[in-house]
């Protein structure tokens, strides 16, 4: 799809689709009450899709190890960071915020995703006492689902 093709457009499962309803909302800008672009308005079934796929690419996130989960994770922070004014702008325009605001609040979220990536790696399990003897409990932390 071309850009103009998007407009309204949902992302689920790595494609590109239209809403069932067809239905879009307005993005309005508070300061000029100009219609800054149109998005989905997405209903049940969007929503029910866009879970599935979730879980579904669960399946082989789950057998990544944390070192290589935290990779999107700081591909998303470093993507942040290399657009920050022009997504601090889309955010004053969005929600009449001062731009400095925005973006301070852009870069914080930046730091968020790493943070995320870098905490990832230090979840470590425990073994804890068992009521019965010579057991002992290990417990892990992994991913474990969607919704």
């Amino acid at each position: 799809m071309t850009l103009p093709e998007l407009r309204g457009s949902l992302y689920i499962n790595g494609q590109w689709c239209q809403p069932d309803s067809g239905r879009t909302t307005p993005v309005v800008n508070p300061a000029t009450e100009e219609t800054l672009c149109e998005v989905a308005a997405c209903g049940a079934d969007e929503t029910h899709a866009a879970i599935e796929a979730a879980a579904e690419a669960l399946k082989s996130w789950r057998k990544l190890t944390p070192y290589q989960r935290q990779e999107p994770l700081r591909k998303t922070a470093e993507l942040i960071r290399n657009r920050v004014d022009q997504i601090a702008r889309t955010l004053t325009l969005e929600q009449g915020k001062p731009l400095a605001e925005a973006r301070l609040e852009v870069l914080a979220n930046a730091t968020f995703f790493e943070w995320y990536a870098e905490e990832g790696t230090r979840v470590y399990g425990e073994i804890v006492p068992s009521h019965f003897p010579g057991k002992r409990l290990f417990i892990f932390h992994q991913p474990v689902g969607v919704s």
